[in-house]
């Protein structure tokens, strides 16, 4: 199986990995600058605990960064591991271009962005049938974490650090036998992943319910003591709700009868307390970190919630207030 990663990033290095591990030839494209990077290869590291972190090694089998070089080239998986914004600005058009006029226009395009308006930008590029959708369950960071003080991640040596929560794998969904095949060249490589019949509308209602505590946390400075105690917090909890009910109502369903239950509460005890206890990382910098690289992304996904609440005329005043504070 010959994959192509788009974006080599903390993402992508991972999934290239375990693809590899499975018997795959990995090739990256990578903007020029980072070319010589990806010829070199990649340190990774799997986060098992706070230190318990075994390294490896991905090289990948080319590292591409023109367009005219795919168009000869035939992959059967074309990963995209690139933020949403780089769907919509167009630097990605000559890929596509080159992908569907070329050798791998039969090939899978494997999307983990999210964003309600991703199926709609990727169908003017593809054809939808040969995409499958996919919702990331790890974290992934540039080890050492930047903005952290603690031992065990100042001790980690340069590498990229990822962990797979248990009971959380990666799922996909597609067409036909497509999702099967990219889950089995996962599972070939010991990544955990699994097929469900719709990764699009798991991956819209989790980040509804995420994306308005990121967003609270970003607006109290990234501080996790800060936001136990904070009124954002409560904030967050009314975004969330509104936020699902947005997406319950673009899949044409109900809202959950859960939603009542998604209280400042359990905002803050999700975040402030139960993730940092549990985590093998140190979550608030990784958060910070993690989450100020996609800020853009973080607002756009709030604009889509805003533009779609306003069009099937939904509450959305928490929403609004938060993307407010979000600033540009």
């Amino acid at each position: 199986m010959r994959a192509l990663i788009v974006g080599a990033g903390a993402v992508g290095q991972v999934y290239g990995l375990h693809l590899a591990r499975g018997g795959a030839d990995v090739s990256v494209f990578v903007r020029g600058r980072h070319l010589v990077e990806a010829r070199d290869g990649y340190d990774l590291i799997r986060i098992h605990g706070k230190r318990d972190r075994p390294r490896s090694r991905f090289v990948p089998f080319d590292a591409l960064s023109v367009a005219d070089e795919v168009r000869s080239r035939a992959f059967d998986q074309i990963w995209l591991c690139v933020p949403t914004p780089a769907l919509l600005d167009g630097s990605l058009s000559p890929l596509f271009d080159a992908i569907e006029k070329g050798s791998s226009r039969a090939a899978t395009i494997v999307c983990l962005q999210p964003g309600s308006f991703v199926k709609d930008r990727l169908a003017k590029l593809v054809p939808l049938e040969r995409v499958v959708f996919g919702v990331i369950s790890m974290s992934s960071f540039h080890a050492p974490l930047e903005g952290s003080n603690e031992d065990y991640e100042l001790e980690t040596e340069p590498g990229t650090a990822y962990f797979f929560p248990p009971g959380n794998p990666n799922v996909f969904s597609g067409v036909g036998d497509r999702a099967a095949r990219v889950v089995d060249a996962l599972r070939m490589g010991d990544a955990p992943a699994r097929v469900v019949d719709d990764a699009l509308r798991e991956l819209s209602f989790s980040s509804a319910l995420l994306m308005p505590p990121i967003a609270a946390l970003e607006a109290v400075g990234w501080s996790l003591r800060r936001f136990r105690g904070s009124m954002e917090a409560a904030l967050a909890a009314r975004a969330g709700q509104e936020a699902v009910a947005i997406m319950a109502a673009e899949q044409g369903e109900e809202a959950p009868l859960w939603l009542p239950l998604f209280r400042p509460l359990v905002v803050r005890m999700a975040f402030g307390v139960v993730g940092p206890m549990v985590a093998p990382f140190d979550l608030e910098a990784f958060l910070k970190a993690h989450f100020e690289k996609v800020g853009a992304q973080t607002r756009l996904m709030f604009d889509g919630y805003l533009s779609e609440a306003k069009r099937r005329d939904l509450p959305a005043e928490a929403l609004a207030e938060l993307r407010t504070r979000l600033g540009d």
